[in-house]
Parts: C-alpha cells; structure tokens; sequence
C-alpha cells in the first residue's frame, strides 16, 4: 500500500488550483476583451451603423446597416453582399420601439412586416392570388 505525505497533498492542490487561477483569468480576461472591444470590427466606421444583425444560417446574416442617412437591409454571405431593401425615412427607427404587446420591437418584427408587404405570409411562403 502506498503511503502518500502531506507534501504530495499540498503539490496536487497546488497544481490544482493554479488550473482553475488559470482559467477564472482567462475567462475575465476575454469578457474584458469583449466589452472593451465590443463594437469595434476590423474596417469599422463612424459613418456606417450596424442597426441590427440576424444570421439566417451558416456564413449566411441579414444586416440593416444605416449610411448616409439610408437605411439598408442587406444579405451577407462568404462570397457577396446583396442589397434586400432600401427602407425609406422612418420606417426603421433607430431606437426600439413598443409592439402592440408591450414589447420592444426589433430586426424580426420589421422583417416580418416587410414580408408581408412584399406578399409572404408569416414565413411559410408566398401568399396564393
């Protein structure tokens, strides 16, 4: 039977704790990262604002990105930028506002909006005339 001192004890603990000193500080570390570099992308402009951002799948995201006083929605994939639609003035605001519900509306409730005026229906494809 082995006999173990307090010596290995104290190694193994040691050993032990600075894993977890290890990443308890990487972890604040990346968290002080994130929010310090929170809306800072490479290539990024005082003239160009990201509204809002929703991705659809995989290296696929709809973008509603205001620039020279327009606001944009735009699909973005790996290999192009296409331009959805140009929304005209005020019809995407800048600051959230209330739904019926009571709730802030956001990127989903102005898509879903501009589905149906585009005639889709709730997602599940186009509407029957």
């Amino acid at each position: 039977m082995p006999r173990y001192n307090m010596g290995d004890f104290f190694a193994v603990f040691g050993t032990l704790v600075l894993i977890v000193a290890i990443f308890v500080g990487a972890y604040w570390f990346t968290r002080f990262l994130a929010k310090r570099n929170r809306f800072k992308q490479v290539g990024s402009s005082k003239q160009i604002k990201i509204l809002e951002q929703m991705a659809v799948g995989p290296d696929r995201m709809l973008l509603v990105v205001k620039t020279a006083g327009k606001v944009m929605m735009l699909g973005v994939t790996s290999q192009q930028v296409t331009l959805i639609k140009e929304f005209e003035e005020g019809e995407f605001p800048e600051s959230p506002t209330q739904n019926d519900d009571g709730r802030p509306s956001g990127f989903q409730d102005v898509l879903r909006n501009s589905l149906r005026t585009w005639g889709f229906s709730g997602g599940k494809g186009r509407k029957k005339k």
